[in-house]
């Protein structure tokens, strides 16, 4: 993916400057089935002159499964050496399109020492800002019928605890995307924003219980059917995997799509 990108003239920082780094983290960074997605953001991100880059096989795990898992002294390391990093990389924003990436960085992160000298955010929430501004110029309609799924780390475990303060998680900009595209419409799960069910696959259970892991899954899936949605939509790696993992087997088959994935086909 890193080698891709770069052939789209995307800057390498580790020998150039930006303001912006995409950390595209792991799990979309060592997946083929999940590479598509990294692509289509750099295409959405370079279209609208963003001043962007990667790090690519230089860019280090954010720490989050050795945190999950209890290997603390593991999760320092990493995180103590990819705030130094960035810090050192001068930019005014981290973006990731990994809801685990974004909410150990963006929350956990804090509980360190060193301190982070740049803004986190998911890619939703910087598209959504390029939304706004009028700056995403859709190209085709898309006519089909959504439901999203809140990814846990994107909402519940994206929200920094602040003394007197009810902050929320990533939960409306994804949906003011879908909503942005010509020809999509949203309709609404049972459980959603900081009630919505877990896909399954996180805290270790797609590795260590995938039975567990894909029962939870089918959970959701029938869930997302109920609403009548065409296509279930969602923006974390793992909802991904583990959702389409849940799926096998199932007698109605759900389409899972990634945001940024259906944007690209609107423009």
């Amino acid at each position: 993916w890193a080698q891709e990108l770069k052939n789209l003239g995307i800057k390498d920082l580790n020998k150039e400057k930006a303001e912006v780094l995409l950390f595209v983290g792991c799990t979309y960074g060592l997946s083929q089935e999940l590479k598509p997605t990294i692509l289509n953001i750099a295409k959405i991100l370079k279209q609208n002159k963003v001043d962007f880059g990667i790090l690519g096989d230089k860019e280090l795990c954010c720490g989050s499964p050795p945190d999950k898992i209890g290997l603390l002294d593991e999760f320092e390391r990493l995180a103590t050496a990819n705030i130094k990093r960035f810090n050192e990389l001068g930019i005014s924003t981290l973006i990731t399109p990994c809801a685990g990436c974004y909410g150990t960085i963006r929350v956990e992160y804090d509980e360190l020492p060193v301190k982070k000298q740049f803004e986190v955010l998911h890619v939703s929430e910087y598209l959504d800002r390029l939304v706004a501004d009028k700056k995403i110029n859709y190209q085709r309609e898309v006519p089909l019928t959504v439901t999203w799924h809140d990814p846990c780390h994107m909402g519940r475990m994206g929200r920094p605890y602040v003394p007197g303060k009810d902050l929320e998680g990533v939960y409306d900009e994804p949906r003011r995307i879908l909503k942005s595209i010509p020809g999509v419409e949203l309709v609404e799960m049972e459980r959603i924003r900081e009630y919505a069910w877990c896909c399954g696959g996180g805290g270790g259970a797609f590795t260590g219980f995938k039975d567990f892991a894909q029962w939870t899954a089918r959970e959701r899936l029938t869930e997302a059917k109920d609403t009548g949605a065409d296509i279930l939509v969602t923006s974390c790696p793992w909802c991904e995997s583990n959702l389409r993992a849940g799926g096998i087997g199932m007698d109605e088959k759900m389409e899972i799509r990634n945001l940024f994935d259906l944007m690209m086909q609107a423009l």
